[in-house]
């Protein structure tokens, strides 16, 4: 390819890549029909012998390459932290690529070594760093250099505070007195970390081959603090081990939590600890004001280091790693071979010492096209912009009470969860992996697991986010629909873990209260054939007895889930419905697709029962509204009375010997039941604020005796979706 084939195809590839990022949503994020190995079935065996026309290698990129692509920059891509670029970027990097320099010395290429200072210095003073960082500052040995990523300035930073702690203490044994070996100083050093810290900081000690200590976090803020550390600390001392480095998180990689660096640098002061700041994603944010307190305690840390490869629209590798004293670097890295020599390198900066490899690359290029092209305020505005996105989609996060966000937001990550259910929110981010049009990956959050979801994109919008919420709100209630299916059939796990806990607590709490048992085992339903349809609607018979189970007796109405049992569970063997003596079984009837949905009134701290009525006009029609009203006394105000053994009142009728309460049913007692209740939690606060669907209830109770003053009804509620997927109400998840 010569001059004018290169013009020719370079215009081309540069369209072929503005159309690409032009329209990069419109790819599903994630790639199908790959496989480990799978593209060796598509290429040749061998290279080619002669070469190709360039226009067949073009070509393959829509055949080979897309095809096979994870889509990073499309709005739909939340997993990670961002990994931006952004056209300024891509033709810096164009023009350093022609010019291929390797720029270990000064000498080698001069403008590569002073545009990485003049670069660093400019972005020390935009994040509103201290001074000290700065490149030829009085009375400083401060300086910036580019590395490929925060694990290689982690690995730095570690190297050269083990090489001043073995230097350090060795120069202690001196006077006369043989000094300790190096081996004898390195089997002794500790380093440390939060629970939180991202695993190159593992990686790091082992290549260092130092003990790694991983410290508790705050319970509430995941953040690692003075203390604890200063905790550590001693307790190693009292061993005879020597702590000499710590590294503190400002936006860990599983919620974004920001360790105390006033505190941790405080301490490490009086104790004569590195401290490195690793904030590969967060250091983006600093470059607005508003952020800056999160450094708070800066002045005291040795090193810090974040990637503008992630959110500064800097495409990848670009690390801007800092240090107080560029000395300890080269103490640990300086090797001069004669032919690396040059006449200037006692007035010049040779970036190969302060680092672990020989050649680099011209990255200060394709930093300082991005610096110009957007200017400080628009910068500002790309990370005030993703913020804000991220407060949106926790926004609408909130209207759905199935979901929780688990850990505080603070830039543009938000951890959520299924509410109370690690497993089903395992199942969630399968399920929307396996779409392809969202990628998110999970972390452990206290033992659970939760979902990250972080903006990425710089072309991301609140129709994006949108987007998004509306295809995780759906397969999540897919998903707890799915759940309470298998409830029913008796296959779900969780079901099964639960059952012999909640038999032996039911047995106590229902000889006191006649209360609800939380699980329960398989509940055999069948269909009840000799029931008048235009009576009762889409009915599902619950028997406490044997059966068979019909293939389409799910329930899979629109509305929230309503049990109703006859009678209280006196034997404490854990069954979902124990009808009173003679019942024959239990009838459910929901009517019509969809329900009216009710706030329930503020109830007092011992208002666990409300008095009211189940019931009202039904009708037939798949287009009428079944309109069931949960009834208070209204001049009780926010306290609902209850009486434990009031009579259930109905019309009795008999089906196949039979009875059954139907229509109008009057409740005096209301059992809300939920499953997995924290410690210190009440039944009101999992009732506040929360709105149900109910709909009219038959029960089926055999009444040799016709007697129904034992007789209790309780309903536990739920999220449903139909199998025909249509949107039910927001009512939170059963566990």
């Amino acid at each position: 390819m010569d001059a004018d084939e290169y013009r020719k195809h370079g215009k081309a590839m540069v369209d072929k890549i503005a159309d690409y990022m032009s329209n990069v949503r419109d790819y599903d994020v994630l790639p199908k029909d790959v496989y480990p190995g799978y593209l060796k079935d598509q290429l040749p065996k061998q290279a080619p012998k002669e070469g190709e026309p360039f226009e067949k290698i073009a070509e393959d990129i829509d055949k080979v390459i897309l095809p096979g692509t994870t889509h990073w920059q499309s709005p739909h891509m939340h997993a990670f932290f961002p990994a931006l670029n952004s056209y300024a970027s891509l033709l810096g990097d164009m023009m350093a690529d022609a010019i291929n320099c390797i720029g270990f010395t000064w000498e080698a290429s001069p403008v590569c070594t002073e545009l990485e200072i003049v670069v660093m210095n400019w972005l020390c003073d935009a994040l509103g760093l201290p001074d000290k960082f700065q490149h030829n500052r009085p009375h400083s040995f401060g300086g910036g250099v580019i590395y490929t990523t925060c694990s290689e300035a982690t690995l730095s930073a570690m190297m050269a505070s083990r090489k001043r702690a073995i230097d350090e203490r060795k120069s202690r044994h001196v006077c006369g007195r043989r000094g300790l070996a190096d081996a004898d100083i390195l089997s002794r050093l500790v380093a440390y970390c939060s629970d939180q810290a991202h695993s190159s900081v593992e990686k790091a000690s082992m290549l260092c081959m130092v003990t790694l200590r991983h410290l508790p976090t705050d319970k509430d803020t995941k953040a690692l603090r003075g203390h604890t550390l200063k905790q550590a600390i001693e307790e190693d001392t009292a061993k005879g081990l020597i702590p000499f480095f710590v590294c503190a998180t400002l936006g860990t990689t599983g919620i974004c939590a920001f360790d105390n660096v006033d505190e941790i640098g405080q301490v490490a002061g009086e104790f004569g600890l590195w401290v490195h700041v690793d904030a590969a994603y967060a250091g983006t944010a600093f470059i607005c004001p508003e952020f800056r307190y999160l450094l708070k305690g800066a002045e005291t840390v040795d090193s810090f280091a974040f990637n503008p490869s992630k959110w500064m629209m800097v495409h990848f590798d670009c690390t801007a790693f800092w240090v107080a004293d560029y000395r300890c670097l080269e103490n640990a890295f300086c090797i001069n071979p004669v032919y690396l020599m040059h006449d200037n390198m006692d007035k010049s900066v040779d970036f190969m010492h302060w680092q672990v490899p020989l050649s680099r690359r011209f990255r200060a290029l394709k930093l300082w096209f991005v610096l110009r092209s957007f200017g400080i305020e628009g910068l500002q505005k790309h990370v005030r912009q993703g913020v804000e996105l991220a407060a949106y989609f926790e926004q609408l996060m909130a209207s759905n009470k199935i979901f929780e966000v688990k850990a505080k937001r603070i830039l543009g990550l938000v951890v959520f969860q299924l509410k109370n259910n690690s497993g089903l929110t395992k199942k969630l981010l399968s399920e929307l992996l396996a779409s392809r049009k969202l990628y998110a990956v999970p972390a452990l959050l206290d033992g659970e697991t939760v979902i990250r979801f972080t903006v990425t994109s710089a072309n991301t919008t609140r129709e994006d986010i949108e987007h998004d919420w509306k295809l995780i709100e759906e397969t999540g209630l897919k998903v707890i629909a799915e759940d309470y299916e298998k409830c029913f059939a008796g296959e779900c796990l969780t079901c099964s873990k639960e059952r012999a806990a909640a038999a032996s607590a039911a047995s106590r709490v229902n000889q006191q209260a006649g209360g609800c048992v939380p699980m329960a085992p398989a509940i055999e339903i069948t269909d009840e054939p000799s029931l008048d349809d235009s009576d009762v609607g889409d009915e599902r018979k619950l028997s406490d007895g044997s059966g068979k189970r019909s293939e389409d007796s799910m329930i899979s109405s629109e509305l929230s889930e309503i049990m109703c049992s006859a009678g209280h569970n006196k034997n404490g063997n854990g069954k979902l419905f124990t009808p009173v003596q003679g019942a024959k079984g239990i009838i459910v009837s929901f009517r019509g697709p969809s329900m009216s949905s009710r706030p329930i009134p503020e109830m007092s701290e011992e208002g666990s029962h409300l008095e009211g009525k189940i019931g009202g006009n039904c009708h037939d029609s798949d287009d009428e509204v079944c309109s069931s009203e949960l009834h208070g006394d209204e001049n009780s105000g926010s306290e609902w009375e209850s009486e434990a053994n009031a009579p259930v009142k109905g019309k009795e009728e008999v089906s196949d010997g039979s009875s059954y309460v139907d229509s109008d049913l009057e409740i005096k007692r209301i059992e809300h039941c939920f499953t997995g209740f924290k410690q210190g939690e009440t039944k009101k606060d999992l009732l506040r604020a929360k709105s149900y669907d109910l709909d009219s209830v038959s029960l089926s109770v055999g009444d040799e005796d016709k007697s129904y003053e034992r007789s209790s009804v309780w309903m536990r509620t739920g999220s449903f979706v139909s199998r025909m997927g249509k949107r039910m109400a927001n009512l939170g998840s059963p566990r």
